[in-house]
């Protein structure tokens, strides 16, 4: 009984080893493996002339622009998949530079549908909706944004290496993400209450004239 006793325990310990090898054999391949995703991110990253597109009030992505853009953060949500809600939101931006504002519109949803507590989503969407004339959608769309606590939206964007690039190559500082939300507040409330009036008053020189505000990433 002990000589069965004890080959068992021995058979246990090999186990025991066995299992502790593959574990950290896997966790090292999987670590390498996301390693290398990293670095063909960083290998994708966009260059200095999208940011600059991106940043210019008046910029514009051209068609091979805007597929190099849409491609690399499909890659980030590929890679990166808790980062989705960040690429969407930045894939979008995109689509509007390019004026493509029908999939601008899309990818701000995919975005809010991966994180509903983001401002800036809700925002775009309204200024969209309010361009096209959708007044009662953009109004919805502001008064969602509004209801966002704006510290989940300032922690989502300094908490994320998607965003913080961003802020680098707009040569932005940190307290730049505040500043741009309060901003951001201010004008949806004043939005929200256009979107209203709108409604009833589509003729009205407010509802037709040119926008004093633009779609923003933060």
């Amino acid at each position: 009984m002990r000589r069965i006793l004890a080959i068992f325990q021995k058979v246990w310990v090999v186990y025991v080893l066995l299992a502790v090898f593959v574990s950290v054999t896997f966790l090292s391949n999987k670590m390498a493996f996301q390693n290398a995703r990293l670095q063909t991110l960083s290998r994708l990253a966009l260059g200095p002339e999208y940011w600059q597109a991106l940043a210019d009030k008046h910029g514009h992505l051209d068609d091979k622009m805007l597929d190099e853009c849409v491609f690399y953060h499909r890659k980030v949500m590929e890679y990166v998949p808790f980062k989705a809600a960040d690429a969407w939101n930045l894939t979008a931006f995109c689509y509007y530079k390019a004026d493509k504002r029908a999939l601008a519109g899309d990818a701000y949803e995919k975005a809010i549908k991966a994180n509903p507590r983001f401002f800036w989503a809700y925002y775009n969407l309204g200024i969209i909706a309010f361009k096209d004339k959708k007044y009662v959608r953009a109004a919805d769309m502001f008064r969602r944004g509004l209801a966002v606590d704006p510290r989940d939206t300032g922690e989502a964007i300094m908490s994320s290496k998607v965003y913080l690039d961003v802020l680098e190559a707009f040569q932005k500082k940190p307290e730049h993400v505040m500043e741009g939300l309060r901003a951001g507040y201010s004008s949806a409330k004043e939005m929200m209450d256009a979107s209203m009036f709108c409604q009833l008053n589509p003729n009205a020189t407010i509802c037709t004239a040119p926008l004093p505000f633009d779609i923003a990433i933060f």
